[in-house]
């Protein structure tokens, strides 16, 4: 790649303009690094937001603890990571012409300083799986942020609309730019019943992998779609006459069923073998199916707690609004005796 302009009296096309939705250059590719080495462990997603003059890398609490924020356990043997490594696409130097690559400005930013996490989390939420890290993008980089105030005209939003989850499934993405998976609303995104951190987050319905824990959720749609909107209470139907892109929230991981251990499990069958010689041959036959059935059903259900449903959990905007006005830095141990005391979440 080359700073010239390019030589428009040359035998080679003129450079084509190329238009990339905006939310898929709000998404950032993020890798959690380790040791002094800083080798990788686990890779995710993250976006950002400012308030006043500080720029915050907005993720999930997991990402950079490596732990489960309601139980406090570790997600794998390596522990809590170290470092984070943050991607930004260069937007100011090469993007809009169709034979440019996408140039990608990496930024590493410690996660402890003087044994203190410099991530901000929920003052009040303890089960909240939302972070924000200041951060400092590479000299010369354009960021573009989420705003995180309420819009006074806002998209209405109801069980089955379509979401998307703009991340990185499985650390992939197409020329360095993140994945769209679309999905819908599957609770009541606007209900206020049941606890705060129950009224906090709302679920969708989307094939999300993981790598995509700490993609914003947003309402996306193109010029020439119908939408519904909402001001002052009262809703109103019109058409886009651009595109539009809401935050709903940020993706943290699927919900899983919690009754069944994946290591363990009912033992298949449940029938004994003994007097197998009482037994004619049509009855062990019998018997044989309703075994295999049963371990078939024991392995399926075995196969969903691990990977788990298509069912995730989406923490709402004011979330990470009132984090990054207000939120407070804790230590696992914190964490540890915050809970003995209280069990709101």
């Amino acid at each position: 790649m080359t700073d010239q302009a390019p030589d428009l009296d040359s035998d080679s096309p003129a450079p084509t303009a190329i238009h990339l939705s905006h939310p898929t250059l709000h998404s950032l590719f993020i890798e959690m690094l380790w040791g002094d080495d800083l080798n990788v462990g686990a890779t995710g997603t993250g976006f950002t937001a400012r308030h006043r003059d500080q720029l915050y890398l907005i993720t999930n609490y997991h990402n950079v603890s490596g732990r489960n924020p309601r139980t406090n356990e570790f997600h794998s043997s390596k522990g809590e990571p170290d470092a984070i490594r943050v991607s930004f696409p260069a937007l100011g130097r090469s993007f809009g012409f169709d034979d440019a690559t996408t140039p990608i400005e990496p930024v590493v930013e410690q996660l402890y300083e003087e044994g203190l996490p410099r991530w901000l989390e929920h003052g009040s939420i303890l089960s909240a799986d939302v972070v924000a890290l200041p951060i400092s993008p590479p000299p010369g980089t354009e960021v573009l942020s989420y705003r995180l105030d309420e819009p006074e005209e806002k998209l209405s939003m109801a069980p089955a609309d379509r979401v998307s989850v703009v991340g990185f499934p499985y650390g992939h993405s197409v020329q360095g730019l993140a994945i769209w998976t679309q999905g819908s609303i599957a609770s009541e995104p606007m209900s206020s019943a049941g606890s705060m951190a129950q009224y906090s987050r709302f679920l969708v319905d989307a094939r999300t992998r993981t790598g995509q824990s700490g993609s914003p959720v947003i309402a996306f749609r193109n010029a020439g779609e119908p939408v519904t909107r909402i001001k002052d209470g009262r809703r109103s139907v019109d058409w886009a006459r651009e595109p539009i892109s809401e935050l709903l929230g940020i993706y943290c991981g699927r919900v899983v069923d919690q009754s069944m251990p994946v290591d363990g499990g009912p033992k298949p069958g449940g029938e004994s073998d003994a007097g197998d010689q009482e037994l004619s041959l049509d009855q062990r036959f019998e018997r044989s199916q309703r075994q295999f059935t049963a371990q078939i059903k024991s392995l399926e259900s075995r196969l969903e707690q691990k990977l788990g449903s298509d069912l995730g959990i989406v923490w709402k905007t004011w979330v990470i609004k009132e984090i990054v006005e207000s939120g407070t830095r804790r230590t696992a141990r914190d964490r540890v005796r915050l809970y003995a005391d209280r069990s709101q979440d």
